[in-house]
């Protein structure tokens, strides 16, 4: 009998059962999210090592490729097999109308949820004074609870005060300043926690207590000797970070769930800024950048009034102080420095103006201020 020829429709099952092997292999992969160490998650499990991170990236690295060559050969062979115009029909019902779907349904119902998340303010759980219902399962916690009796067992027990926390990459004692665990600070210091030790970015204990307005614990370690003048791994003192944009000030107490009030460490803030310059200083603590990125007239004339350097670039974006108020749409940051003399046609590290980022984020305002202000449209 001869042989049955094999049929150009047969269904590839072995390519199948490769797509379908890595779908699954999806799902170790985001379950390992909250398992890896160092990787921003909003979900962050106590016990992380680096195996799920090393699976995280062999996951990720081998399931991409495979999809995009995947995704072209069978679109290929629907191309053969169908022509041209069956397949662009199947990709428009089975891509295009998903998509368009999405983006009215699921898009805008994932941003709700996100803006509702982190728009509801986090308040501090009612635990049971009883030892009872405390339930402390490590050394952090015990520092992130406020619960000395257990974290002086810890200590005496030999914990490691030179660890770094696995999720935030701080220190025992930015630890507790960041969740403002003032007796806990205390207990540290006694048993030896080293002033200057850095976290994981470079900062300080200092550094955390200002990040988030810690008044007492900033009182407390300026007290015992720390280093007001240390720097992060971006030149930073605790003063820059006093100044923080509340954008990423509210993602990380969102992220890490750290209680937070948005006035009191605005107060607080200010009150260890004016304990560090014995009185406010505003050309160290008001930068230029962080008026203008905290829409703070005030500090931005504070920091004008000093002289600061126009032809100065920011640090990361290489922008003019004039360029960076204009793309951020700060309109009145942008009139304040044109009236203390910024040049309007001033380039960036980029060779672009401040018109150009304003009309390219079509703000609006500040291309119109720039404009006035006599800005070379030729530029």
């Amino acid at each position: 009998m001869p042989a049955t020829p094999l049929s150009s429709n047969r269904r590839r099952h072995d390519l199948d059962a490769l797509r379908a092997s890595a779908m699954l292999l999806g799902i170790g992969f985001h379950i390992a999210h909250s398992l890896a160490v160092g990787f921003p998650w909003f979900v962050q499990d106590v016990n992380q090592s680096k195996g799920p991170l090393i699976l995280m990236y062999w996951v990720h690295g081998f399931r991409m490729p495979l999809f995009f060559i995947l995704s072209g050969f069978f679109t290929a062979m629907m191309w053969r097999r169908r022509g041209f115009g069956a397949m662009i029909g199947h990709r428009f019902r089975r891509v295009f109308l998903p998509l368009v779907l999405m983006c009215f349904t699921v898009v805008p119902a994932s941003n709700w949820a996100i803006r509702y998340a982190f728009s509801v303010p986090r308040s501090k759980p009612v635990v049971n004074s009883s030892p009872l219902n405390v339930v402390v399962k490590n050394f952090w916690t015990a520092i992130q609870q406020g619960d000395p009796s257990s974290l002086t067992r810890f200590l005496d027990e030999g914990a490691d005060l030179s660890e770094l926390h696995p999720e935030l990459g701080t220190t025992p004692l930015s630890t507790a300043a960041l969740f403002g665990q003032d007796a806990i600070v205390k207990i540290l210091l006694e048993n030896g926690a080293d002033l200057e030790q850095k976290n994981k970015d470079g900062t300080t204990a200092l550094h955390s207590a200002a990040f988030l307005g810690r008044v007492t614990i900033a009182d407390i370690l300026l007290e015992a000797g720390i280093d007001a003048e240390a720097t992060n791994t971006r030149g930073e003192t605790a003063k820059e970070s006093a100044l923080a944009p509340w954008e990423v000030t509210e993602w990380v107490v969102n992220t890490f769930s750290i209680p937070f009030d948005r006035g009191t460490v605005a107060e607080g803030r200010k009150r260890i800024l004016n304990t560090l310059e014995g009185g406010e200083n505003p050309r160290a603590a008001a930068s230029v950048w962080a008026a203008i990125e905290q829409s703070d007239l005030h500090k931005l004339q504070a920091a004008l009034d000093q002289g600061i350097e126009f032809a100065e670039l920011h640090p990361e974006s290489g922008m003019s102080a004039l360029a960076y108020a204009a793309i951020r749409g700060e309109t009145e940051c942008v009139q304040l420095l044109l009236n203390a003399g910024a040049n309007p046609n001033q380039r960036n590290r980029d060779k672009r103006g401040a018109l150009h980022g304003a009309a390219f984020l079509g703000q609006t305002a500040s291309a119109a201020a720039l404009i006035e202000g006599g800005v070379d449209l030729e530029i």
